[in-house]
């Protein structure tokens, strides 16, 4: 059965093909969304220039606007220095993001995007994969206020300074479940940033991870839950504790160095030693990873490039 819906999974997505039917696809300069209410699906952005200001497809700043972009790719979008969000940025009402994928985009903060949403933030598989900028770029991937799910979502292969696989700031609520952070790199602080009350990661991956000496993987600002969880291959310590606590319980925890920075860390049946219980059975991202295949030059074709994504990435056990 498995096999089946695998095969299926995989010939719809190589037979997928971004629609040209969105405003503004690749033009070097200029947005091409403005504080309005979006709602897109099947489309393929890329900025191959940088753009100059805040947003580079899409900014959206007032009280009662819609994000909703669904089955769509961000590819090398990119903004200039001192400027924020290679692709996204919106601070308004709700917002959902479903089957995106972000390639290569960058910006000094942010990037690929910054969404703040008052009342609820929802991402579902979503891969963010090798953004990064030489010398900047303080966080990945932004998400604030509201309350956050994040499922099925991936990312790797990401570089930034501060945080680069997820950033939560001051959520009403947060859960992040049957998520992969692989292979990030944080040469300042560290990949995951919890902040808030409380929330909760869950039925995820956090491995081959790497943070400064002095720092950790994860940062923890409130009371936060990782569970049934699966840590592996990251570098130095797993987690640093600002304030509040952290409970950390039925994970599958193999590590060399010490645990934690901080007191206020909890651990209840972990366990070093792995067995079947510890897969996970999930996709790692029905949409893409970081291997794209791409049928002209973006940079000088007049035509709209074919996007393919290479392969599907499904995930029991990250190793």
């Amino acid at each position: 059965m498995f096999s089946r819906k695998l095969n299926l999974f995989l010939c719809l997505i190589s037979a997928f093909s971004y629609r040209s039917l969105c405003e503004n696809n690749d033009i070097s300069s200029g947005r091409s969304y403005f504080n309005q209410n979006i709602n897109v699906s099947g489309c393929f952005f890329s900025r191959s220039s940088l753009f100059n200001g805040y947003g580079g497809v899409i900014y959206v700043s007032g009280s009662n606007y819609l994000l909703d972009i669904v089955s769509s790719m961000f590819y090398k979008c990119k903004v200039s220095s001192d400027n924020w969000c290679g692709a996204i940025f919106f601070d308004s009402k709700e917002s959902r993001l479903k089957m995106v994928c972000a390639h290569d985009c960058n910006a000094q903060y942010n990037n690929f995007a910054r969404i703040d949403a008052l009342n609820t933030n929802i991402v579902e598989y979503l891969s963010i994969a090798a953004c990064a900028i030489s010398g900047g770029g303080y966080q990945s991937f932004r998400l604030n206020c509201g309350d956050q799910f994040v499922t099925n979502s991936n990312s790797s292969l990401n570089s930034a300074l501060r945080y680069t696989g997820l950033f939560i700031v001051d959520p009403n609520s947060f859960i992040c479940k049957y998520s992969t952070f692989s292979n990030n790199k944080a040469t300042e602080y560290t990949c995951i940033y919890l902040s808030g009350k409380s929330g909760t990661i869950t039925s995820s991956n956090i491995v081959h991870n790497d943070s400064p000496t002095g720092s950790a993987i994860v940062r923890s600002l409130g009371n936060h839950y990782i569970t049934f969880s699966i840590f592996y291959g990251n570098s130095h310590r797993l987690f640093i504790i600002e304030s509040g606590t952290l409970s950390v319980s039925s994970c599958f925890i193999s590590h060399s160095s010490t645990l934690t920075i901080g007191t206020f860390v909890s651990y209840t049946n972990n366990t070093n030693t792995y067995t079947n219980a510890y897969k996970i059975p999930f996709f790692n991202s029905y949409f893409c990873h970081a291997e794209i295949k791409i049928n002209g030059d973006i940079s000088t074709s007049a035509s709209k490039p074919k996007i393919l994504i290479s392969y599907m990435f499904p995930v029991f056990m990250y190793f």
